[in-house]
C-alpha cells in the first residue's frame, strides 16, 4: 500500500495521470518476469505407448510405429520439439512422431528442442518382413530374441499355407506351389511373435537366377555411350539376344510370369505407391534377379541409348548399333506386352514391344522404350504400370 500511495502523491504534485498509469504498468511487468521465469528443458525421453523408454527398435518393412516424447521438466516454458531422420529411405518420421519403415537398414531418429540444445535419439532397424523364394528352393530363417533377461528364448515356427511354404522346427523354409504363405515365429509363452510373408515365385524366374549365379547369364555390352552405361545383351528370362524373356509389371518383384494383373490387383502392391525412380531399390527386378551390379535403365539412360545408337528394325526387333563403334550392338526383340486380356507374344505377330525404365511418368504410368516396326518408331513412351513388359538391364559405372 505504501508504494501505491507514494505514486499517487507524486502524480498530484509533479506528474500527470498518464505518468501514473505508465509507472504502475512497469511495476506490474517487473513482477510478472520475477514470478514467471523461463524454465529450460533438461531432458527428452522417447517412449512407447506404455511409457517404456526406448533407445532402439526393430521394425518390419512398410510398417509404422508411433512413439511418445517425454519432455522434462513438466513445467518447461517451451516443450515443443522437432523430429528428423538421418536416413529417410529406411525410416521416415512425421511431425507427430509416426515412423514409417522403408528399405532394409538402419536410421537414427532425432527428437530435439527448437533451439537444438537438448535431444534424444532412437535407432531404428528395419528388418525383413517378406522374402521371395523360388519353387523347390529353401531359405533358412535366423531369429534374434532380444529380451536379454528372458528365461526361455526358444521359439516355434508355423506356416498358414503349407502347400506354398513349410517351415521346420529350426526355421528352414521349403517352397512349394506358387503363392504366398505367412510364417509365424513365436516365443513358447506366446507373448512375443513376428511374421514373415513368403512369396513363392515360378520356376522360370528361379532358372533365370540360376543362370546368373553360374556365370552363364547376360554379358554387359559397351556401346560407347557418354555415361559409360553398359547394356545387357539379352532380356531377363532369355537365354540369347533373340529370345523374348519374361514380362514384368512395373516395380513388382513378387509375381510369377503367368499371373495377369488387373488395375485393381496392381493397386494392392507396395510398388503402386513407388513414385520415385526405382533403380537399385527393392522394386528393381533387374537387381533382384541378376544381382547388385545390374539395374533397370533410367529414362535418361534410355534416351542416351536412342541418341547414341542407330536403331534399325530387323526381323525379330530393333538392332541398336553404336554410333561411335559400329562393331558393337544389341538386339531388342519385339516382345509386345500383356495385360488383363492375356495377349500372346509371337514373333512377327505384333512387331512391336515395350521395355520398362525405372523412371515413373505419373501415378498410373512409367516410362518405357516403345518399339514399332510398321511405323518405324523407337521412342520413350508412358505405359500403364499394371501392363506386363520386358526388362533389359544395364550396368552403371561406379563413378556415376
Amino acid at each position: 500500500m505504501r508504494r501505491i500511495h507514494y505514486c499517487a502523491l507524486f502524480a498530484l504534485i509533479a506528474l500527470s495521470a498518464t505518468t501514473l498509469l505508465n509507472s504502475c504498468c512497469c511495476d506490474k511487468d517487473d513482477s510478472t518476469v520475477k514470478d514467471n521465469p523461463v524454465v529450460e528443458v533438461t531432458s527428452i525421453s522417447i517412449t512407447d505407448a506404455e511409457g517404456t523408454v526406448l533407445s532402439e527398435i526393430d521394425m518390419y518393412q512398410d510398417s509404422t510405429f508411433q512413439f511418445k516424447v517425454d519432455v522434462q521438466p513438466t513445467n518447461a516454458t517451451n516443450k515443443s520439439v522437432t523430429y528428423t531422420s538421418d536416413n529417410e529411405s529406411v525410416a521416415s518420421v512425421t511431425p507427430v512422431g509416426l515412423i514409417t519403415a522403408g528399405a532394409i537398414g538402419t536410421a537414427n531418429i532425432k527428437v530435439a528442442t527448437k533451439d537444438g540444445k537438448i535431444s534424444s535419439d532412437l535407432l531404428v532397424r528395419v528388418v525383413l518382413s517378406k522374402i521371395n523364394i523360388y519353387q523347390d528352393s529353401t531359405f533358412q530363417l535366423k531369429v534374434d530374441v532380444q529380451l536379454t533377461n528372458a528365461t526361455d528364448k526358444t521359439v516355434t515356427y508355423t506356416s498358414d499355407n503349407e502347400d506354398v511354404a513349410t517351415v521346420s522346427s529350426t526355421g528352414m523354409i521349403t517352397a512349394g506351389n506358387i503363392g504366398t504363405a505367412n510364417i509365424k515365429v513365436a516365443t513358447n509363452d506366446g507373448n512375443f511373435s513376428a511374421n514373415i510373408l513368403v512369396h513363392v515365385l515360378g520356376n522360370y524366374a528361379r532358372i533365370t537366377r540360376s543362370l546368373t549365379d553360374e556365370g552363364r547369364a547376360a554379358q554387359a555390352v559397351d556401346l560407347g555411350l557418354p555415361s559409360g552405361t553398359l547394356w545387357a545383351d539379352r532380356n531377363i528370362g532369355a537365354s540369347s539376344e533373340s529370345e523374348l524373356g519374361q514380362w514384368f509389371y512395373w516395380g513388382d518383384v513378387l509375381q510369377p510370369e503367368d499371373n495377369i494383373f488387373t488395375e485393381e490387383q496392381y493397386k494392392t502392391l507396395p510398388a503402386y505407391n513407388a513414385n520415385a525412380d526405382i533403380a537399385h531399390t527393392r522394386f528393381d527386378i533387374a537387381t533382384l534377379l541378376w544381382g547388385g551390379e545390374w539395374q533397370l535403365p533410367t529414362k535418361a539412360q534410355i534416351q542416351e541409348l536412342i541418341d547414341g545408337c542407330i536403331l534399325i528394325p530387323e526381323n525379330e526387333g530393333y538392332r541398336a548399333t553404336s554410333k561411335s563403334d559400329p562393331t558393337k550392338s544389341i538386339l531388342l526383340p519385339y516382345t509386345a506386352n500383356c495385360d488383363h486380356r492375356g495377349w500372346v507374344r509371337e514373333y512377327n505377330n505384333h512387331n512391336w514391344g515395350f521395355y520398362w525404365s525405372s523412371t515413373p511418368y505419373s501415378n498410373e504410368e512409367a516410362n518405357s522404350i516403345y518399339l514399332n516396326q510398321p511405323a518405324s518408331i523407337s521412342s520413350i513412351n508412358p505405359l500403364v504400370r499394371y501392363v506386363g513388359a520386358s526388362v533389359r538391364p544395364v550396368q552403371v559405372p561406379s563413378s556415376e
